[in-house]
């Protein structure tokens, strides 16, 4: 019954019909909200203006990750595919008729589950599109790129390899804020606040300023060391520490919905 729902739960999440406006308007953020494009608006791509070898695709990749200001809405859209599913399963009687088939882990599990592959496999869709676009008109890297990027020897020597590590550290981390959103939707079934306040936690942790701490998430987005900063060690326990984290994150509001929601299976408040 759990793959059941699972795939069920898969299906509602990634709905065409939100996912690819959602896939289309991160990526237009992405490229249209470039501070070049910003500065320079009466032309069509902001890297027109520009040599062909100053900056290269997965360098505006970079900096778009860590110092872009729309990262905000991303987090929106991704969190706007499923985390107020909790909402609509009360509010049309749908989790009547899954509970009556299954039990509360089973439910819990496959929503959580769902979540965040959907958020997963939008970034990876929107990340992808966002290089195919931009491909023809700039290098994927610039032999100008400097030392200046964490994980330099990936990008250069396995460029599809960097791109998914970002999307998938980015997609984790928005899950995570998406989860959280899940969580809170159990106590107050309201779908805006379930979407909007993924985002508003995830501005906030940006906004925390950790010193390069182990929990810093602008350096987590932005593919910069945290972990290894206190540990010295690799850039792959860095890159494990920025999975793990939001992992956790998951697990933990996961746990907390599942106690929330065999309360009010106790309490027959559902």
């Amino acid at each position: 019954m759990f793959i059941n729902l699972l795939i069920t739960d898969l299906k509602r999440s990634l709905d065409m019909r939100k996912v690819i406006p959602a896939i289309l308007l991160i990526v237009f953020f992405m490229i249209f909200g470039e501070n070049a494009f910003i500065d320079n608006p009466e032309i069509l791509l902001p890297w027109s203006g520009y040599s062909k070898d100053y900056n290269g695709i997965l360098e505006y990749l970079g900096n778009m990750l860590l110092f872009d200001k729309y990262k905000v809405i991303f987090v929106i859209l991704l969190c706007s595919l499923y985390s107020s599913s909790y909402c609509k399963d009360k509010s049309n009687g749908y989790i009547l008729m899954v509970l009556n088939r299954t039990d509360a882990t089973s439910y819990t599990q496959s929503k959580f589950i769902a979540n965040t592959i959907s958020i997963i496999f939008v970034s990876l869709c929107s990340f992808f599109l966002y290089v195919f676009i931009l491909f023809p008109h700039i290098d994927l890297v610039s032999p100008y790129c400097n030392n200046g990027y964490y994980y330099l020897d990936i990008m250069l020597s396995h460029p599809v390899c960097y791109i998914i590590m970002a999307a998938l550290q980015f997609s984790m981390i928005a899950a995570a804020c998406g989860s959280i959103g899940l969580l809170v939707s159990i106590f107050q079934p309201d779908a805006f606040v379930s979407i909007g306040l993924p985002g508003l936690i995830f501005f906030l942790a940006l906004s925390f300023k950790a010193d390069n701490g182990p929990f810093d998430i602008l350096s987590m987005v932005g593919m910069n060391p945290t972990l290894t900063l206190y540990t010295g060690g690799t850039v792959w326990l860095d890159y494990l520490w920025g999975i793990t984290f939001p992992f956790m994150v998951i697990c933990l509001t996961g746990f907390l919905f599942y106690l929330r929601l065999t309360k009010k299976i106790i309490e027959g408040n559902i």
